[in-house]
């Protein structure tokens, strides 16, 4: 056939085609998040940390936790790097988080790890090409292959979640430092400062997020494989990677005040360990590209016996995929793909609870597992089209068509708080934390929170109230939030029955909600039930002891017993600290996230 109507030909002599393809498919499929707004837990990381509001703190972001999040100690992150970059972004918003900057953040560093991780796929097929041993390597087919590999992880459906949400900077970051070390790491004997680049981007990409730890395995495992006459020196390139890595872990730890986020989520950590394994299914099933999404796995629950079926099942998927990564290592022509399946492994390490974390699972986890998973696919795709040819070039340009499409809808769905939350609480039923945080969205509607906070009701169209609590109701009917914000609404109307039984509701589901007690007591401060009262705001008052809201009306209560000198000191403290403890500042609580 006519060399010019080979489609293995297209890039053969036109490698700066492919990188235009590539950054035309990323902003295409992913450009429209500039239009989306900050959602979840953008709130405590970007719109709410004072911290990225000035240059001048930038020194803090190494040396506390509080200046990781806003209440940095319910987030025990160290993630100086993505804080840095945030600080910059708000200085070019002209002093504010401008959420398209953010988003626009997001989709350059992931065009960018998209180009990056093209170049490596192209080395790694010339270093090891597919097929019979000795094969010439093919320059053109390296680079078409290469290409539909970085396509594939550019347009791979479980990236939407990192892509589309503003505060997963660092994911993107850490991966972008991680695949720069590793080209400096490979042209480190031929290109003068080579090592430095490598040893300088793996310091950032640690210091950007931990999951970046496991480059570590690569310069560690090159010197156990040095011939004898020159390991002294492979182990002497390797030392230092050794050495920044145990510096950040200590510097981690020092910051975040211990080595992991927190306890053992299963009670133990043997029993974590058992309960993460049937999350390697799961993380399989997302690796294919496979529906459903969630934007929120803790759904999941622990407790699991050792020979439960779930267990045994994610036990042999790591045995089967342990295997076929040494199988594939052991052979030059598939080497390339067990880089990609060793690769894949190691990057899941940071986030299998080994240290133990707060979550079993999250999409995001899989950002820097793909890129092996992209070395993956090319090097089965590029071995195949040995004897296939174009027909593997044509099924695998179908599969990324087929990611893009679920990679667009997954994508629409991060454009709001409301939209995110109920789509996924629809889809998996089980996620409770999902049905409250589709509550906590829709409470946040305009005409919702015009309604439950308005000192006013006749200036509320209460027909569309009623008509969204409603549809709450027949969606979520297990949330207490839901039961806290009719009770407020029957109230503001004078639906005293219906307004107390709907709060009673709530504080049998939701008992530790402050809120849920602040309102009951001002019902009957206004009934002049007193005794019920009072027992409302001492079970308030231990649902949240900061709780500004349950200080006031404890003081209220104790002015209508005719006690003024117990209210001025409620209200002496709520003059010294209201604002700096947490929770119900709102008489409508949100959910947590």
């Amino acid at each position: 056939m006519n060399q010019a109507t080979n489609p293995e030909s297209l890039l053969r002599l036109r490698p700066g085609l492919a990188r235009l393809f590539l950054v035309m498919l990323v902003f295409v499929l992913w450009g429209r998040t500039l239009g989306y707004g900050f959602v979840w837990d953008d709130t405590y990381f970007i719109t709410n940390l004072s911290s990225i509001r000035s240059v001048r703190n930038i020194p803090r972001m190494f040396t506390t936790l509080e200046a990781q999040a806003d209440r940095g100690a319910s987030f025990r992150v160290f993630r100086p790097i993505r804080n840095v970059v945030y600080c910059l972004l708000v200085l070019v918003g002209g002093g504010q988080p401008r959420p398209w900057l953010f988003h626009l953040a997001n989709v350059l560093m992931h065009a960018l790890n998209v180009l990056l991780l093209f170049e490596l796929l192209r080395q790694g097929l010339r270093r090891a090409p597919p097929g019979r041993p000795g094969r010439t390597p093919d320059a053109g087919r390296e680079c078409l292959w290469a290409a539909l590999g970085a396509a594939a992880f550019g347009a791979h459906p479980a990236n939407a979640e990192v892509v589309s949400w503003a505060k997963c900077l660092d994911d993107l970051l850490a991966a972008f430092f991680v695949l720069a070390a590793l080209l400096f790491w490979l042209h480190r004997s031929k290109r003068s400062g080579a090592y430095v680049g490598a040893f300088l981007c793996y310091t950032l990409a640690l210091y950007s997020k931990v999951s970046a730890l496991p480059f570590l395995a690569l310069p560690v495992l090159e010197a156990l494989r040095a011939p004898r006459n020159s390991r002294r020196d492979a182990w002497m390139q390797a030392l230092p990677f050794g050495a920044v890595a145990a510096v950040f872990l200590f510097h981690r730890h020092g910051i975040i005040g211990g080595t992991g986020q927190t306890a053992p989520i299963s009670g133990s950590w043997l029993q974590t360990l058992i309960d993460m394994l049937p999350v390697a299914t799961s993380y399989t099933r997302l690796l294919l590209g496979i529906p459903p999404f969630c934007c929120d796995y803790t759904f999941l629950k622990g407790g699991l016996r050792v020979g439960s079926p779930p267990v045994l099942l994610g036990a042999s998927f790591l045995l089967v995929w342990i295997g076929a990564t040494v199988a594939a290592l052991r052979k030059k022509e598939t080497r390339l793909m067990g880089f990609g399946l060793a690769w894949t492994g190691l990057f899941l390490a940071p986030v299998s609870n080994i240290v133990p974390m707060m979550q079993y699972m999250a999409e995001r986890f899989l950002y820097l597992p793909l890129l092996g998973w992209a070395a993956v696919l090319t090097a089965a795709g590029a071995l195949a089209a040995v004897r296939f040819r174009r027909g593997c070039a044509v099924l695998f340009l179908i599969l990324i068509a087929l990611w893009a499409g679920l990679a667009w809808r997954r994508s629409t769905l991060w454009r709001d708080e409301l939209t995110l939350f109920v789509s996924d609480a629809l889809e998996h039923p089980r996620g409770t934390r999902l049905a409250k945080n589709a509550v906590a969205a829709a409470l946040q509607l305009p005409h919702m929170r015009r309604a439950l906070t308005t000192a006013s009701p006749s200036e509320v169209s209460w027909d569309g109230v009623w008509g969204t609590l409603d549809e709450l109701r027949k969606l979520f009917p297990e949330t207490g939030e839901l039961y806290l914000a009719l009770g407020v609404a029957y109230l503001k109307n004078g639906r005293r029955e219906e307004g107390v039984a709907a709060l009673e509701r709530a504080k049998e589901l939701i008992p530790d909600n402050a809120d849920v007690w602040v309102n009951l007591a001002q019902f009957y401060l206004e009934s002049k039930e007193l005794d019920k009262a009072r027992s409302a705001l001492v079970r308030g008052l231990r649902a949240g002891p900061g709780s500004a809201a349950v200080r006031s009306k404890l003081a209220a209560w104790y002015r209508a017993r005719g006690q003024a000198g117990n209210a001025t000191r409620q209200e002496t403290w709520l003059r010294r600290f209201a604002g700096h403890g947490p929770g119900g500042e709102r008489a409508i609580g949100g959910a947590g996230r």
